[in-house]
């Protein structure tokens, strides 16, 4: 599993991805870090791939918000 692994997502504009901004584990302490399957399947959805999942990740993560 990774860990604090550092990416660089560039070209967001063609992609309506909302830049400037760093991504970190969802809620508090103790909730669970967010798998690089859910950055992968929100970007298949982004260039027309309908998959309902990718690996672990069952919902695509945000990258509008």
């Amino acid at each position: 599993a990774e860990k604090n692994l550092p990416v660089l997502l560039a070209g967001g504009k063609n992609l309506q991805i909302k830049p400037g901004r760093v991504i970190r584990r969802r809620g508090g302490e103790g909730s669970r870090d967010i798998s690089m399957s859910e950055l992968h399947l929100a970007m298949l959805r982004r260039i027309g791939v309908q998959r309902e999942r990718f690996a672990d990740a069952k919902e695509p993560l945000d990258l509008l918000s």
